[in-house]
């Protein structure tokens, strides 16, 4: 299998996925958004359990690597928390 396979492969798994509605791809919504902005956000890494609060440090203001997040839920949050409102690896600008 070579590198055009394997991307291939991956487009399509993710596109079924996102055929049936698949929670892990769908963004947050504005909603969620404006929550973080006003400092009650919530990480979801798991179905059913969010990264408990505590084990974030003070992010305002703060240079966070989102690696393996651009799917449009935790980038967002994170960029909102620190008051910048930008997350350019997925290219939003909320």
């Amino acid at each position: 299998m070579n590198e055009a396979d394997v991307l291939r492969h991956n487009q399509q798994a993710w596109d079924k996925l996102v055929e049936r509605g698949d929670r892990w791809t769908k963004p947050v919504d504005r909603a969620t958004i404006e929550r973080a902005r006003a400092g009650k956000f919530a990480i979801v890494l798991t179905p059913t359990k969010p990264v408990p609060a505590e084990w974030f440090p003070p992010l305002e203001h703060a240079e966070v690597l989102c690696l393996a997040s651009a799917g449009g839920q935790q980038a967002p949050l994170v960029s909102h928390r620190m008051r910048k409102g930008v997350c350019p690896a997925i290219g939003c600008d909320y």
